[in-house]
This record gives structure tokens, C-alpha cells and sequence, in this order.
């Protein structure tokens, strides 16, 4: 690992006990590490010159491949495996996707997650896949493509996906399955704030987005319509500048309308929810 200044470039290096040969995801200040027979590993990397290990689990098969973003992680052992990970200490398994073919890359953007298959055997299979995580408890295929060849990397930036193979690159347009995704770069809002739950009406399971432009301590709550807190979603966790996804779990409450209460820094919004069943 090498620090980001670029006035005076370090290098860290620390022992990992395990199997690892793919990439690993960062968000925030925490990486999570795709470790083979050895599942995940998880890394606090706040201080960069001193990793600490914050957790560990286990996938039913091998790690091979995984990807992050906000409080949501995919891992690639054969199946898709969905985990929240608001809660880095003990990441909850969400789902479990069946993909048609075994996996060789996934990336999530937003609320999608690109699947791209590697099994050499079939060469006539869709090589890429999407998935959408909307509901991460029940990830739904929502799209599926034949590639000119296959391809050994892929690159997003929807609604295009870009890949290259031995033969050359590959362009391939999305946009009517995942429609046209608001630009990263472009925007960037200049206030800390707190989007409308999506989906909602919702049956379970929805996500708060919300946007922090400095290190705050945040929390959030749901609340009934007599102001009674029914769950307790993120109590007192610091949070850094960007965006963060919260998913909702209500499985333990019955139909009716609710209230997200975002607490954060000197921030308080509120978001209506209303849970059908």
C-alpha cells in the first residue's frame, strides 16, 4: 500500500495470513479483502501506516472475487453472495444469488450489480450479467449479453460497459435496462443531505441514501406514526465526506406508515416510509 500524498510517496507493507490473488474493494477507510478458502477478511485503514484487522467470515465456497459500495458487499464464490456491512464487526448475508455460470468479476454501481462470467466450457453462455440490488434481500436479473469474445477485464461507467479481450476492446451500451446514471464527477452536492428511501412503497427491505460533506457521527432511526423508535439502523458510527447507502431491514414490523430520522453532525432530516406487505 502507498500513501496518498504524492509530495512524499511511502510504502506499507503488513502480513496477510491467507490466499490472496484478486483485487480487494475499498470504501471509505476500510478494505475488504477476497482471501479464497480463507472468505473475507475486512481492514480498518484509517491509518494507513498501521492496518488493523476488524473481521474475518466465510463463504460457502472460495472468495475469489468481490466489490463494494456504501453498506452493501458482493462476494464471488461460485454463487453471488449479498452482506450488509454497516456493521464491519459482523457482516449480515442478505441473499445468495444463483449465477448461470461461475463468476470471473463483479463491480457494483449504484443499485446494480455487473456479473461477468469465466467458465471457458461455454462459450455460447451470456458473459455479462446484471443484477439488480434494489432489494439486496432478492437480487433480481435484470439483463444479460453475449460478448464478441471473452473478455479478461471490464470497466463501468453507465450505461456503458467496456471490455478488452486478446482480439481487442468492446463497447456495450445498458442504458434500457439501467437507464442513464447521474455523473459522479458532475455531481456533488454541497450540502450534507438526506434522499427519499428507495424503493417505497417498500416490502421488507429499502435504502436511505445520504451525503456528508465532512466527517460526522451519524445516526439513524426508524419511528412509527406516534413517534415510537422501532428500529435502531445506525447508532453513533462516524461517517466520511460522500455518499452512503443504509438498507432498512423491517421484516420485524408490521405494514404501515414510518419515519427515517437522519441525525448527523448538526444535521436533522427526516424521510417517510411506507411498508406494504
Amino acid at each position: 500500500m502507498v500513501s496518498t500524498d504524492p509530495d512524499n510517496p511511502s510504502e506499507t507493507f503488513f502480513q496477510l495470513f491467507g490466499e490472496v490473488d484478486k483485487p480487494p474493494a475499498i470504501v471509505d477507510n476500510y478494505m475488504y479483502v477476497p482471501a479464497r478458502s480463507d472468505g473475507v477478511i475486512i481492514f480498518d485503514i484509517s491509518d494507513i501506516t498501521n492496518p488493523r484487522e476488524v473481521s474475518r467470515f466465510e463463504v460457502e465456497n472460495d472468495a475469489w472475487y468481490l466489490d463494494a459500495e456504501g453498506d452493501l458487499l458482493c462476494v464471488s464464490d461460485g454463487n453471488l453472495n449479498v452482506f450488509n456491512i454497516e456493521n464491519r464487526e459482523n457482516p449480515e448475508l442478505l441473499s445468495v444469488y444463483d449465477v448461470p455460470d461461475s463468476t470471473r468479476d463483479i463491480q457494483i454501481e449504484y443499485d446494480y450489480v455487473y456479473v461477468h462470467l469465466g467458465n471457458r466450457a461455454y462459450w455460447h453462455l451470456p458473459l455479462l450479467h446484471i443484477v439488480d440490488l434494489t432489494d439486496p434481500s432478492n437480487p433480481v436479473s435484470v439483463g444479460h449479453g453475449e460478448t464478441y469474445y471473452r473478455p479478461t477485464n471490464f470497466f463501468l461507467n453507465p450505461p456503458y460497459i467496456y471490455t478488452s479481450d486478446i482480439n481487442g476492446l468492446g463497447i456495450y451500451e445498458c442504458s434500457e435496462v439501467v437507464g442513464v446514471s447521474p455523473d459522479k464527477e458532475g455531481f456533488s452536492p454541497q450540502t450534507t443531505m438526506l434522499y427519499p428511501a428507495y424503493p417505497n412503497p417498500f416490502n421488507s427491505f429499502t435504502s436511505l441514501q445520504y451525503h456528508l460533506t465532512k466527517p460526522a457521527t451519524v445516526q439513524i432511526g426508524i419511528f412509527d406514526s406516534q413517534g415510537r423508535q422501532v428500529l435502531d439502523v445506525a447508532n453513533h458510527q462516524l461517517k466520511y465526506p460522500g455518499m452512503h447507502t443504509a438498507i432498512i431491514n423491517a421484516n420485524s414490523l408490521p405494514s404501515g406508515s414510518y419515519y427515517a430520522f437522519l441525525k448527523a453532525g448538526d444535521l436533522h432530516e427526516v424521510a417517510p416510509l411506507i411498508l406494504v406487505k
